[in-house]
């Protein structure tokens, strides 16, 4: 039978090898639009494994079969478990993801998370609050700064915990509180579904108690010591010493 100029043409572009096939993908014009590679699936019968690439990428299509047929032959002599292309690409990109979350600098998620910080009902914060939020961050900063945020640990926070802290006790208290939420933070998962930066908060100390207000230690008014203060005021406000009481 007479075969046209199209279907010789379709035929010389399809290429058979012992394992596995490239095959041309043609549109209605004549034109190719994909080549499909495919090879019999190693451990399932019947079915078969395939991947479909861009009409330039012929050249990577025969390599991506050459490099498949080596993992199944390696998989056949017991040497490795083969696993379908599809999940090597997931795990792949799993790993690359990883590896980019464990370079993330402990400064740059910081910065990251005072920009993005919302009060518990989802406002932003006034300018007050968001600079005393900044004051706070910036008691432990100078001493994470170059660390990745992988690399804090317990031990490391602790010597900072342990370390004098010249800004005061309020300050200190609050820092504690700040830096607490900072890495709790970088435990959950994003928004975007991406994976969390940490494991676990590596914070797990106490956050240290509110220091004792000087007031409470000062003892009340004696009736003595307001019935002086009463007379010592002008008699149009003496009067005025008691009410509080």
């Amino acid at each position: 039978m007479h075969q046209n100029k199209y279907s010789q043409k379709k035929q010389s572009r399809k290429a058979r090898s012992k394992w596995g096939t490239v095959i041309a993908r043609y549109s209605k014009d004549g034109e190719i639009v994909a080549w499909q590679v495919r090879y019999p699936h190693p451990t399932e019968s019947g079915k078969r494994v395939q991947r479909q690439f861009k009409p330039w990428q012929e050249l990577e299509a025969r390599k991506w079969l050459e490099e498949e047929k080596y993992l199944v032959d390696l998989q056949h002599k017991g040497i490795l478990t083969w696993t379908h292309p599809t999940l090597r690409k997931r795990e792949a990109m799993q790993e690359d993801d990883k590896t980019k979350r464990d370079k993330v600098k402990f400064c740059d998620y910081v910065n990251w998370w005072e920009k993005n910080y919302r009060l518990p009902n989802g406002e932003d914060v006034a300018g007050g609050t968001r600079r005393n939020l900044h004051v706070d961050i910036g008691h432990f900063m100078p001493f994470f700064e170059n660390l990745l945020l992988t690399e804090i640990t317990p031990m490391i926070i602790k010597e900072w915990y342990d370390a004098p802290h010249c800004e005061g006790p309020w300050a200190f208290r609050r820092s504690c509180m700040r830096l607490k939420s900072v890495l709790e933070s970088a435990t959950k998962a994003g928004l975007d579904g991406s994976a969390s930066l940490l494991q676990f908060n590596p914070f797990i100390f106490h956050i240290p108690p509110a220091p004792r207000s000087s007031r409470i230690d000062i003892p009340p008014v004696t009736p003595h010591e307001l019935r002086i203060l009463a007379e010592s005021m002008p008699t149009y406000t003496r009067l005025s010493v008691f009410f509080p009481l």
